[in-house]
């Protein structure tokens, strides 16, 4: 399961999640894409302050938006390590 799909499917997967409408899990994946690229985020399993002041010094409203992006791709992490375990305890 890639990123976005997750995004789009998230209300199933989290208990207590809202619905994100398919423009938004869009908005988000390319907000995550956008700070790999720029080398702010490389796949941490935190948040730390030096990612904060560097969204914060290239993103207009970055702090409204960005550390959620980070939050969701974390929790995605977390998703898919505990699938490939729930698999593994099948075989």
């Amino acid at each position: 399961m890639e990123f976005i799909d997750y995004l789009k499917n998230r209300h199933e997967l989290q208990p207590g999640a809202r619905r994100l409408s398919d423009v938004s899990a869009e908005q988000y994946a390319n907000r995550l894409h956008n700070l790999q690229r720029k080398g702010i985020y490389q796949g941490q399993s935190d948040i730390t302050d030096h990612m904060l002041r560097e969204i914060d010094k290239e993103y207009k409203r970055g702090l409204d938006l960005y550390p959620r992006t980070i939050r969701y791709y974390i929790e995605y992490q977390a998703y898919l390590e505990r699938l490939e375990k729930c698999q593994e305890a099948i075989k």
